[in-house]
């Protein structure tokens, strides 16, 4: 098990990506459209890791739903991806739902990928990608496009909530996870920056 990626909510995809690039140097990559209603643009980082802006367009879907309540709430860190290699005895052993997705990028290579989300969403989920030899053999030119060849990959994710149910969850997993006080969910993310480390604060 691996930290793949992490969803940054926004209202307004380009002033997000813009904010953030002012702020930190993250460079985005150009925004599409997801299943389900949701838009977003990501920022690919090395190692293979990503920050995804996330907005929603129109509401298609369950996750569209929950990722629309969790933006009007005024929160940004929505999310974050865990990705392993047996996607099929993630599901099994935890006795939830293998979904299917896929996605064109803009650049216009495809992706197809399985998902094993929890009820909870506090709870991180997992992701297997089909093609992930393609996937890994574009993903320098992806970086260097960005212009984030300086950047490393996620330093840390700050979690709240129950830390026996997230060690359920996540098994043995070897994870940068940090426990706090507080509501459940994503609270914080570091990420390694060309000048330290940069750390991204959820707004509730």
């Amino acid at each position: 098990m691996r930290l793949d990626h992490v969803i940054y909510g926004t209202r307004d995809l380009g002033g997000a990506a813009a904010m953030l690039e002012e702020a930190h140097g993250l460079g985005f990559l150009s925004e599409e459209r997801r299943p389900g209603g949701t838009n977003t643009c990501v920022a690919p980082l090395a190692p293979p890791q990503y920050l995804e802006l996330m907005a929603v367009e129109k509401a298609e879907d369950t996750i569209a739903r929950t990722v629309q309540t969790a933006i009007e709430g005024g929160r940004t860190l929505l999310s974050w991806a865990i990705r392993v290699d047996d996607i099929e005895a993630v599901a099994v052993l935890r006795d939830r739902e293998l979904m299917t997705r896929s996605n064109t990028n803009a650049d216009g290579s495809s992706v197809s990928y399985r998902l094993v989300a929890s009820a909870d969403p506090s709870l991180p989920f997992f992701i297997s990608y089909d093609n992930n030899d393609e996937r890994m053999g574009l993903w320098q030119e992806r970086v260097r496009r960005a212009n984030n060849a300086d950047f490393g990959g996620f330093t840390f994710v700050e979690v709240g909530g129950d830390p026996i149910q997230m060690r359920e969850w996540l098994g043995d997993a070897d994870l940068p996870v940090r426990f706090v006080s507080g509501d459940p969910g994503l609270h914080a993310v570091g990420i390694a920056g060309p000048r330290g480390e940069i750390v991204l604060r959820d707004t509730p």
